[in-house]
């Protein structure tokens, strides 16, 4: 089903018209997702989607027929409310599994490949909540126990943390997003503003002002980022606070505010109605 709507695109120095196209590859009538949390896109255009209501990760192609299913997802038994996904280097796929307290390994194909515990100085098994990888091997963890985001290389090895108790508490990240052109980008839960960092998490700081609408979800892709907002979708340079918005998007009886984002590139984006387990293709020129 593809539908074209007539939108205003505004930009920094002038308004200009244009002609947004949407699909629906999974539309509202469909009761195979049950509310879904998060998606993710792998290299090769699979889109990944912790489909959380029914404890699972499912890959779907571009017309949403699903490819494959999470395997039980290793010693700690099947995924329990998956919250996040991402997909790192090499295509693997990577999922909060909030339930069991770990992230687990999954290959492009969904066949369980590991899992890594983020845990306390005592010991404890942390929960993870937001998750963000890049192709270069990198992975970005916020625990939601003690408030802090770390980064892991691609053993799995802790090499920077920022929050927690040896620092400004992170009361809670909304929407985690990394790439290897722009670093890390979140969105924090008290102000539903969007911060950045550098790789190694050292001087965070709030890229949009107080005037910019509440944010909801943040993706990072090439060399752009693009969030969810109250006022529509904003797309903007990975270091500039003055993005291009797409506003009067139509998806039914959605609200943004209930869509996660995943973007293939700065102009195909996906939108993921967690509510009612729709998805959309959204191209934007």
């Amino acid at each position: 089903m593809k539908i074209s709507l007539l939108l205003v695109l505004y930009c920094t120095a002038a308004i200009a018209q244009t002609t947004v196209r949407v699909d629906t590859i999974v539309s509202a009538a469909s009761t195979f997702l049950r509310k879904p949390a998060a998606i993710a896109v792998g290299v090769d255009g699979i889109l990944y989607i912790a489909d959380t209501g029914n404890h699972r990760l499912v890959a779907l192609d571009s017309i949403g027929t699903i490819l494959f299913e999470s395997s039980s997802g290793g010693s700690g038994g099947d995924l329990r409310w998956p919250g996040d996904v991402t997909v790192g280097a090499a295509g693997k796929v990577l999922v909060s599994d909030a339930g069991n307290r770990r992230i687990v390994e999954f290959s492009r194909l969904l066949e369980w490949r590991g899992e890594l515990t983020l845990n306390s100085a005592e010991g404890d098994a942390l929960e993870p909540r937001a998750i963000a990888a890049t192709p270069s091997g990198g992975l970005y963890a916020f625990e939601s126990d003690e408030g802090e985001l770390r980064r892991y290389d691609s053993f799995n090895t802790l090499i920077a943390k920022i929050g927690g108790r040896s620092g400004r508490s992170l009361a809670g990240i909304l929407d985690l997003s990394a790439s290897d052109a722009g670093g890390v980008f979140w969105i924090d839960a008290r102000d539903h503003a969007i911060y950045t960092t550098d790789a190694l998490l050292s001087a965070p700081h709030r890229l949009t002002s107080t005037q910019f609408p509440l944010v909801h979800r943040i993706v990072a892709v090439d060399s752009s980022w693009i969030a969810v907002t109250d006022s529509g979708l904003a797309r903007g340079d990975l270091r500039d606070a003055a993005p291009a918005w797409l506003s009067g998007l139509d998806l039914g009886t959605s609200a943004l505010a209930d869509c996660d984002i995943a973007a293939r590139s700065a102009q195909q984006l996906f939108l993921l109605d967690s509510r009612r387990g729709a998805l959309f293709r959204l191209w934007w020129p």
